[in-house]
């Protein structure tokens, strides 16, 4: 009886994650879609090809303010990718969520304090920067 309760509070979470969740997917998969299909690849090479050296970190600070779901940026990464963006540019899209994840951000505030959460931050856009460089230019 107790493990038929926690199995039914399992799955009463999951589905509430789901409800916000599979909706949010699929209009990433959308999105990109949309990018693959209107996005001039000239702009695109512009930005991510021949001016990467801006591109990355300006993705990472705009991730960390922008606050995406988690797995939402999978189909936009694929399709930039798709379209001739960097492997460091890629990485920062994907590495950026953690950055900007507002739950978790709001959750190390209450917990560890503002400046924990603050010094946190601002590490990891760099990390997730000079990690997007590395990327460039190895691969």
């Amino acid at each position: 009886m107790k493990n038929s309760v926690g199995t039914y509070a399992a799955f009463k979470g999951l589905l509430r994650e789901g409800a916000i969740l599979f909706p949010l997917f699929y209009l990433a998969i959308l999105a990109s879609r949309l990018i693959q299909q209107y996005a001039d690849p000239g702009v695109l090479q512009t930005l991510f090809q021949d001016n990467w050296l801006i591109a990355i970190p300006a993705l990472a600070v705009i991730l960390s303010i922008i606050p995406l779901p988690r797995y939402i940026d999978y189909p936009i990464a694929a399709a930039l990718f798709g379209l001739g963006a960097g492997y460091g540019v890629v990485f920062v899209l994907l590495s950026g969520e953690a950055v900007g994840d507002l739950i978790r951000n709001i959750t190390e505030a209450k917990f560890l304090g503002w400046r924990f959460a603050k010094a946190r931050i601002l590490i990891s856009i760099v990390v997730v920067t000079l990690g997007g460089f590395l990327m460039e230019v190895l691969l």
